[in-house]
This record gives C-alpha cells, structure tokens and sequence, in this order.
C-alpha cells in the first residue's frame, strides 16, 4: 500500500506542468473543434440566414442540424441535436454581446470567436452603424493596417 502512495506522490509531483501542457492542448484542440463546428455552420446557410431559400424548408433545416451534429460529435460523442442548438444559441449570443460592445462604444472584440462568426454581423438585430465598420475590425484583429 505504501508503494501505492508513493508512486501516487510521484505522479502528483509531475502533474502541474503535465497538466498545463495537457490544459493547453486541450484548450488548442477544443478551439480547433469550435472553429470547424463554426465553419460548418457557416457553410449552412439555411440555419442562420432568413434570405436563404431553404430557411423556411423544416425538413431541410432538420438534415442541416444532422450534418452539424455529426461534427459536434467530435467534441461530445453523446451530443444530440439539442445540444447543437444549445451551442449554435451560446456562440450567437457571445457574438451578438461583443458586436453590441462594439457599436455602442471604443471597444474591441476580445472573444477569439468574433471574427470567425462575423458572417452573422448582418442577422444581428442591432442599429448598423458600425457593423460597415466590421471589415476593419477583422483586419484588427489580424494585425493589419
């Protein structure tokens, strides 16, 4: 038993920078999986975009949630159709809170996310005084001129 603890010691006196390494390459790989989920998201027209032809079609919109589930299968294996729901609303929402930050006042975007959902800036409900401006904050937060 006592060998037992002291090998468990062992592995506790290794774990904090095992465990920062495997916290940061987890952090890196969940954002690789949101970043795909996202861009086949966007690659869906007809779950987000109420000028697409298919947006209305229940049947369709039900296949394009199907498709996404498959790929948010990659980052919960007992993922249902509602979870994707749930993150497709999350993502939305995060957007839709920096983009009002953004408009209202000298600020920008820290969520890494804002630009890879910036396909959604004209969806958003909000006055469009800046979302012309948008182009220019991705440009930003790409470190361009």
């Amino acid at each position: 038993m006592e060998n037992a603890v002291a090998a468990g010691l062992a592995d506790f006196e290794l774990l904090p920078a095992t465990r920062d390494r495997s916290l940061r390459s987890v952090k890196n790989y969940n954002r690789d999986l949101t970043q795909k989920f996202i861009r086949a998201y966007r690659n869906l027209p007809l779950l987000w975009d109420p000028s697409s032809k298919n947006y209305m079609i229940k049947w369709r919109r039900k296949k394009a949630y199907e498709e996404l589930l498959v790929v948010y299968k990659d980052m919960k294996e007992d993922a249902t159709v509602d979870d994707v729901k749930k993150k497709i609303n999350s993502l939305r929402t995060n957007y839709r809170k920096e983009l009002k930050k953004w408009i209202n006042g000298d600020y920008t975007p820290s969520c890494w996310t804002f630009e890879e959902l910036s396909f959604l800036s004209g969806q958003i409900q909000d006055p469009p005084a800046k979302i012309s401006e948008l182009s220019s904050v991705s440009l930003d937060l790409k470190g361009g001129d």
